[in-house]
């Protein structure tokens, strides 16, 4: 009952498929099951991708949207498609009149757990089967950059015959997180269509985004891809921010340092980051714990906040810090990586909460601690007064408790 959908349900044990239901969790995990040996299990996921159709979402063809019976086919006008393993008009455009439309993907997904699943297996086993099946996705997802600004849409019909398609506002991870799969696509089969569409989108972000950002080179996590004369917003290295950022240093390392265009982009953006999101926590004592915060610009400051998304930065920064020669960036990452480790390890699960909020550093001390009363340990009916560092965990005003399955801060800690 499993096998074929995107995730499971981790209560109930049920299926769930929030991305287009081609089994996401199935294709995202190649990789991990080569790397372990787990051969009779990829061989079974393997079967999967062979027989996946990216032609359905959600079980409707955003192709043609109609697929003919066998008694249909006695009387209609139809020819047999064995490979497809159906029957259709001769005529396309007589097919075409019952298309589903509307029937969109969720590109960013696609383009992480899909694609990128399929390349990295890929790359780690030579399986042309999955070569294949990325190609055939790269070019559906191709279509979506198709628009007036070159940046990618969010969700599309991938069977529309529009001549292009209007953006409006957008993400800014959503435009700017598909280089890395998609120039390792144009590296592996040798066709730089793949390459090209990302890129023109990266330098759409470069030449227009980037100078009418209020706090340039950073961008807000939303904006609108006709960019008005100055884009204002939320920054963060958080949600709907946060591949942008982690992106740029990687495509550099990907082709090799070949340009200088994403090292320079990677490292003016990192050097206002530590000016206006970067912010100690000085009152955790013995200890450098520090934060990325988000900030709305023009507005109400900074929130002194931390997103489990977030602590990808610390991975990020020792990364940058090693192929750009940036050591203030490693020390940064690694304090970073404590204060994220900290923060799940404070809990009485040990998993990191989705966001917290810290207590402001620049508030008085005498309001950042209270007096407590607590037990003298192994000294029976013994209390001392103490002061205590406000929070649970301490240090926060408040948490949001959902743990989501986040990698972050474990990727945070192998860099490290």
């Amino acid at each position: 009952m499993i096998l074929g959908h995107d995730e499971v349900r981790p209560v109930k044990g049920i299926p769930s498929d929030p991305f287009q239901g081609w089994g996401a969790t199935i294709i995202d995990s190649l990789e991990t099951l080569l790397i372990l040996g787990l051969q009779d299990e990829y061989e079974l996921c393997r079967e999967h991708v062979w027989t996946v159709d990216f032609r359905l979402i959600g079980g409707n063809d955003w192709a043609r949207g109609w697929r003919a019976d066998v008694d249909d086919a006695l009387t209609e006008d139809l020819q047999k498609r064995d490979y497809l393993g159906e029957y259709a008009y001769n005529d396309e455009s007589r097919e075409r009149q019952n298309r589903q439309s509307f029937q969109t993907m969720a590109t960013f997904e696609t383009g992480i757990r899909y694609l990128g699943g399929l390349i990295g297996a890929y790359d780690l086993s030579g399986d042309n089967i999955l070569l294949e099946r990325a190609k055939e996705l790269g070019k559906i997802l191709g279509r979506g950059f198709e628009t007036t600004s070159g940046l990618l849409l969010a969700r599309f019909d991938a069977g529309s015959r529009a001549p292009y398609f209007f953006n409006g506002r957008v993400s800014l991870a959503e435009v700017g997180s598909m280089t890395l799969e998609l120039t390792r696509l144009s590296q592996v089969t040798g066709d730089r269509w793949f390459f090209d569409r990302a890129q023109r989108a990266i330098d759409y972000i470069q030449n227009v985004v980037v100078p009418a950002s209020d706090l340039a080179p950073l961008v807000p996590a939303t904006f609108d891809s006709n960019v008005p004369d100055k884009i204002v917003g939320y920054y963060t290295f958080g949600a709907m921010a946060d591949s942008y950022y982690e992106y740029l240093i990687k495509q550099h390392q990907l082709i090799g340092g070949a340009t200088n265009q994403f090292a320079d982009m990677y490292a003016r953006a990192i050097d206002m980051a530590n000016e206006v999101l970067a912010f100690d926590l000085p009152y955790y004592p013995g200890r450098r714990m520090m934060t990325f915060s988000g900030r709305n610009s023009p507005g109400h400051g900074s929130t002194f906040d931390l997103e489990h998304l977030t602590c990808f930065a610390g991975g990020m920064l020792g990364l940058g810090s090693r192929l750009l020669d940036r050591p203030e960036d490693l020390t940064v990452g690694d304090a970073f990586t404590r204060t994220c480790y900290h923060i799940g390890a404070s809990t009485a699960s040990g998993l990191q909460p989705e966001i917290v909020h810290f207590l402001n550093p620049y508030i008085p001390e005498a309001q950042l601690f209270e007096n407590i009363t607590a037990v003298v340990e192994d000294a029976e009916d013994e209390y001392v007064n103490v002061v205590k560092l406000k929070g649970t965990p301490q240090g926060t005003t408040s948490v949001d408790g959902r743990y989501l399955g986040r990698p972050e801060t474990a990727e945070s800690v192998f860099y490290m």
